[in-house]
């Protein structure tokens, strides 16, 4: 989380040169550096390169990241001023924090009070991470219906050519709406072959 929120992708390894960019775990963890080092060198670091370390996949990261969010809502901390770090107000329209967009998946999927948020300001943010298939049928296929009205309308981000997202959203149990969906928008090409990719 704390690299998420720095924007920092460094990590530096406690006996290595202190000079370049990264966080420092002392100051986050407060553990001592023999700690730090055992956890630095667990295969989710890539090697020490000058003194520091980098998650090995993005994913993990961001999967680590909405965890600890995630912890965040379940205790006494104010919702709104967690759920102001990731969806905004900007010229009048709800938007999402940039930053922060890789964890909305994962958030989305274990938090339905941001599912619901995400539905309602970028409903195309779930194919983009996390386990899609975590979510009831009737949630994905809602999804997949508004993200469809978007694609249509030409206001969605997400591209029909994004098939590792659609592998992970599609499965047997929407196939009815995707068949609604197709015979909706039989006319609208963009929404076609994102759903022909969803078969």
């Amino acid at each position: 989380a704390a690299l998420v929120l720095t924007r920092m992708q460094n990590i530096q390894v406690p006996d290595g040169p202190q000079a370049g960019p990264g966080l420092r775990p002392r100051d986050v963890l407060g553990w001592d550096d023999a700690e730090i080092a055992a956890l630095l060198q667990r295969s989710l670091f890539d090697p020490d390169v000058y003194g520091s370390v980098r998650f090995h996949h993005r994913s993990v990261l961001e999967y680590l990241a909405a965890q600890w969010f995630l912890g965040l809502l379940q205790q006494e901390v104010s919702r709104r001023r967690v759920e102001a770090l990731f969806f905004r107000e900007q010229y009048g329209c709800q938007v999402v924090t940039p930053s922060l967009r890789g964890l909305l998946p994962w958030l989305a999927m274990f938090d339905t009070r941001i599912l619901a948020r995400v539905q309602q300001v970028a409903p195309e943010i779930v194919f983009e991470g996390g386990d899609p298939l975590l979510l009831p049928p009737e949630v994905r296929g809602a999804i997949l219906t508004d993200v469809c009205k978007k694609l249509a309308v030409g206001t969605s981000d997400l591209t029909p050519f994004q098939y590792s997202a659609i592998q992970r959203f599609a499965s047997p149990d929407v196939s009815e709406t995707v068949r609604r969906l197709i015979l909706e928008y039989q006319n609208a090409s963009t929404v076609t072959v994102f759903l022909m990719w969803m078969v």
